[in-house]
């Protein structure tokens, strides 16, 4: 009589507990509200360098001429990229004695892919993952300088969880100077400038941004010769953010039944740089406005966006607009 006593208690308490629970509700996002129009200001010269925030719908503005080199911030990152789009190119010498004259004319220039795929960049592996460094001697064209100072040579040191360490002087030996670029996973790049220095927070941590607009190269290696191009254009977060386009679904019409059906891709050129093209017979640049971009954002929200313009409102190239709403 005990143990029933005992049960019939147990499984009231349990029905009384249970009514006391707060029923859990499905969190439901807000309503997108309707499309909006915004745009950034590139300057006439593509001299700036945005990053933008989809969920915020804000940028972050920086000088496209404030860096040379960018490396991997993540723990086990080995690799780096040049800024091509203010004419950095980079050439491995196939040796390892940095006190050494080299002859700028012998140097085989390289630029990295337009993807900005890490396993294909022009420094290559300078370094194996288990940080072993080659120790290979690089020369550095930074063609905007356009003075003595306009080559450098480039060594690798050593790399670690923490940090690069780099060796850098003028081709004459003069400003011997050594580097430590300390990792910070926060964020995607930790940014290096030779005059200036490493920028420890040129781009936003990489849960901040979804996508940049800069200037970068493009490289036509269809073409007899080889031409390395710089175009102005959009380039993808690499930290989570997707994108896929249609030019068969309206902008008004894309929502999110549309979008799922869609491909999605993170290479981080696929928006790039022809959304727009350079009409001779009106001496100016037209956006494709039928082209519809759908971006996952790096919060796992979706987005449509097309663009509009590519002028201000005097005119000014290097001033894209661009229509955009949640789905």
């Amino acid at each position: 009589m005990r143990k029933l006593f005992n049960l019939t208690l147990a499984v009231g308490l349990v029905a009384v507990l249970a009514s006391c629970e707060k029923e859990e509700k499905p969190y439901t996002l807000p309503d997108p509200g309707p499309a909006k129009l915004d745009k950034v200001n590139m300057g006439p010269d593509y001299s700036k360098v945005i990053f933008y925030n989809l969920n915020t719908q804000t940028a972050t503005v920086k000088s496209l001429g404030d860096w040379d080199l960018a490396f991997d911030a993540t723990t086990k990152g080995i690799h780096a990229l040049m800024n091509g789009g203010k004419g950095v190119q980079i050439a491995a010498m196939g040796d390892t004695t940095f006190e050494q004259a080299y002859d700028i004319s012998k140097a085989n220039w390289k630029w990295d892919p337009t993807t900005f795929n890490l396993d294909s960049t022009a420094i290559g592996e300078w370094s194996s993952e288990d940080y072993l460094v080659t120790g290979e001697v690089y020369l550095l064209d930074r063609s905007e300088k356009a003075n003595e100072e306009q080559y450098k040579k480039l060594k690798l040191i050593s790399v670690s969880d923490e940090a690069y360490v780099l060796r850098c002087s003028n081709l004459d030996g003069s400003d011997d100077f050594y580097f430590t670029v300390t990792k910070d996973p926060q964020f995607n790049f930790i940014y290096l400038h030779l005059d200036k220095g490493v920028l420890a927070d040129f781009e936003p941590p990489k849960d901040q941004w979804d996508f940049m607009f800069v200037r970068y190269r493009y490289v036509y290696y269809d073409m007899q010769p080889i031409v390395p191009y710089e175009v102005n254009g959009v380039i993808l977060n690499p930290n989570k953010v997707e994108v896929a386009d249609s030019r068969t679904i309206a902008f008004e019409d894309m929502d999110i039944d549309s979008a799922m059906n869609l491909d999605y891709t993170n290479r981080r050129d696929f928006i790039g740089w022809d959304w727009k093209f350079y009409d001779f017979d009106a001496e100016a640049y037209v956006t494709d406005i039928k082209r519809v971009f759908v971006i996952k954002s790096h919060t796992d929200l979706y987005f449509k966006l097309r663009f509009i313009d590519f002028y201000d409102e005097s005119g000014v190239k290097g001033a894209p607009s661009f229509e955009l709403q949640r789905l």
